[in-house]
């Protein structure tokens, strides 16, 4: 992989990795809390090499990472680096107020350096709300220090385990306020240079009074995840107001309680019938009184054997589409100790295609999908591979087409880089580097193309950014010339989004080249409007088969506690990109949008977050209807979709602590789906009820 030392800092909050050093690219930048003027350079590379899952250690699903039956089978992923937390306690749990506890942890790395031990809130924190004993802030977050720095060595100033690869730490709850604490604890690679990889362990330390709770919230150990020993929806597909069944078995050792809610932020509006809206969580629960936990064996569960839970959700007035819940088995801290996301379709009155998800499998490590780009031969590029079977099998060390490429009418293949930097001269132009196919049809070589954007302005996005963003998509017009889909800020762009981190709405354009890519200029915006999180970014752009060219925009994230209302949105542009329409809402909400016009004449749309998802419009991208869940696991959302055949289609999406059903454990992955549809034989119904099932 390519270093490029120029490129600045990974946003850890959008990549959900809070505070560490992570390997990513698009709009991620890398940060250092406990030295921010060093940002260690980055690899490019879509998506994470290795992450840590929260509270599960980092390694491939053994039963995901062999062999899938898909036609010719996929390979083995093959071993992987990883550390392990092989023990990790706390002792007492139970204490008052002003006395300490001690948490102890033992980390062994397999072909990877152990470097440190880290520990910090594992939630954002106000810089106004210190956590005694806690003296280093970053990244809205506090940490143990060790000189200044969150890096924690083995056998340093802080460790009381003077055994190798072992470290304890005793904590004084004196001056610890009223509540519940979350805390994170890692051990990592860091500060070594390299993928980072790691394992975390989550604790709570509650408060009530004079005595003080230290609740153990899961972590390496694969019984971490197994409080929840099995777990099944049925059905998954229902007509309004068919009722869904939960049935689970948990193991009784550790929680207080069940609860049913979202897996991430949603407004008032969006709470379902049956579910309370809590204000304070910006979720909703299943019940009366958001405060209540389900019992086993309480008044809503229909399965009186102790440790297995049969809950009914009635769906009366439920909205056709995808809706994505979570069962989680609650500590007494209120933390999930365990937990189970799911999905569940309502069909429509406009739903007119009968569509099937294939079981995913393994495309590589990681939690962000990058791009497909397909050639007229059949070949298949994503990230450093390419595939001539559809997908099926792939070979590593194209060089990568950057995170986004088109094939032209003259057999060209163009890719660009995310970013673009400003020259020396700092005159408006800016360089990204070009990724162009060789003769060979299979590596790629690199050049620098110029962009010049005199409006463009450095901000703050996810992370800094010194110039424009390219959008993954260009197009071709009639003449030769070429659009790009661009995003960034310029200079009159100065009002702040609810994202926070000083980071303005940004905007979306187009650059033209008459010179097949060697040199670009700003054409077009397709939208500028405070909308919201973030403002439009992280498009996707198509040609129509009509000649109209559609667009759709991101404009933030369900993530985001500031921010309830974040639509993908619209726009087309008749003249080939020189002017668009005003983007219009899509009917859905979410992350990294990208199109696919189908053979057929629909058009597709893969998006995600929570999940990963699918919907198809059959009157050129105005309205959205067959939602379609590929994958439940609700981050990281970044999906890319392309047609293999008529009714075939091949979706790539990023998962974050992705559960193996048959050990417990969770991790991060790059998957792929196939997805086949066709037309109802009776519009607007179907027999495909379908069921869920992990362990």
């Amino acid at each position: 992989m390519k270093v490029h030392p120029a490129e600045g800092y990974v946003d850890l909050k959008e990549c959900g990795h809070d505070g560490l050093i992570w390997s990513c690219s698009n709009d991620f930048r890398q940060e250092n809390p406990a030295s921010l003027a060093s940002p260690t350079p980055l690899p490019h590379h879509t998506g994470c090499f290795m992450t840590v899952p929260h509270r599960f250690t980092v390694r491939l699903l053994s039963a995901f990472a062999l062999t899938i039956a898909l036609g010719a089978g996929v390979p083995s992923a093959g071993a992987a680096p990883r550390i392990v937390l092989e023990e990790f306690s706390i002792e007492p749990t139970e204490l008052k107020l002003g006395e300490s506890f001690t948490i102890r942890a033992k980390a062994v790395a397999t072909d990877v350096p152990l470097g440190s031990f880290q520990l910090r809130t594992a939630d954002e924190v106000s810089k106004q709300q210190p956590v005694p004993g806690f003296t280093l802030y970053a990244n809205a977050k506090w940490y143990l220090a060790e000189k200044g720095k969150y890096y924690l060595m083995d056998n340093g100033t802080v460790d009381e385990d003077p055994r190798e690869g072992r470290f304890a730490v005793t904590l004084s709850t004196k001056g610890w306020k009223e509540g519940v604490t979350p805390l994170a604890f890692f051990a990592s690679r860091r500060p070594t240079e390299g993928p980072f990889v790691a394992a975390r362990h989550d604790l709570a330390v509650t408060v009530r009074g004079d005595r003080v709770f230290v609740e153990d919230l899961g972590g390496s150990s694969a019984s971490a995840s197994r409080a929840i020993q099995s777990f099944q929806v049925e059905p998954l597909k229902i007509a309004p107001g068919e009722p869904v069944r939960l049935s689970a078995r948990i193991n009784q050792r550790s929680h207080q309680g069940i609860r049913i809610t979202n897996p991430y932020y949603i407004a008032p509006a969006d709470a379902l019938p049956g579910f309370v809206y809590d204000p304070e969580q910006k979720k909703s629960i299943l019940g009366a009184d958001p405060a209540m936990l389900l019992l086993d064996n309480g008044l809503r569960d229909l399965d009186k054997t102790q440790g297995d839970v049969s809950i009914e959700l009635a769906t009366g007035g439920w909205r056709p589409g995808v809706h994505h819940l979570q069962f989680e088995l609650v500590g007494s801290s209120g933390k999930p100790v365990d937990y189970r996301s799911f999905a569940v379709k309502v069909l429509g009155p406009d739903d007119r295609l009968n569509v099937t998800v294939e079981e995913s499998y393994l495309f590589g490590e990681g939690t962000h999908f990058g791009r497909f780009l397909k050639l007229r031969d059949g070949s298949l590029f994503s990230e450093d591979k390419v595939s001539t079977d559809q997908g099926l099998t792939w070979q590593s060390g194209t060089g990568g087409f950057g995170v986004g490429g088109e094939e032209f009418a003259d057999g060209t293949v163009l890719g660009f880089d995310y970013r673009c930097l400003p020259t020396e001269r700092d005159d408006g132009w800016y360089l990204c580097e070009r990724s162009m196919l060789n003769d060979d049809g299979r590596t790629f070589r690199k050049d620098q193309a110029r962009f010049f954007v005199p409006e463009a302005k450095p901000a703050m996005g996810h992370g800094p950014h010194k110039g424009p963003l390219f959008m993954r998509s260009i197009l071709e017009r009639k003449d030769g010339s070429l659009v790009a889909l661009m995003a960034g800020w310029f200079k009159s762009d100065t009002a702040l989004c609810p994202y926070g981190r000083g980071r303005p709405y940004s905007r979306t354009y187009v650059c033209e080249s008459a010179d097949r890519g060697a040199t670009w200029r700003y054409l077009a915006t397709i939208g500028y409007d405070q909308i919201g999180s973030e403002g439009y970014n992280e498009a996707s752009m198509r040609r129509l088969p009509g000649g109209e060219w559609l667009a759709v925009l991101r404009t933030g994230s369900e993530t985001d506690v500031n921010c309830q209302d974040n639509p993908i949105m619209w726009s087309v542009s008749s003249d080939e990109g020189r002017t668009w329409s005003r983007p219009e809402r899509t009917g859905v909400e979410g992350a990294y949008p990208s199109l696919a016009i189908l053979s057929d004449g629909k058009v597709a749309m893969s998006y995600g977050r929570p999940g990963a998802m699918l919907v198809f419009s059959r009157d050129r991208g105005r309205t959205w209807t067959d939602h379609t869940l590929v994958d439940a696991t609700p981050y990281s959302g970044y999906t890319d979709l392309v047609e293999l055949s008529p009714g075939l289609l091949l979706v790539g999406f990023g998962t974050r602590d992705l559960l193996d059903p048959a050990s417990g454990e969770r991790s991060n992955q790059l998957r792929l789906a196939r997805v086949r549809y066709s037309y109802l034989p009776t519009e607007g119904k179907s027999s495909n009820t379908g069921r869920h099932s992990v362990r």
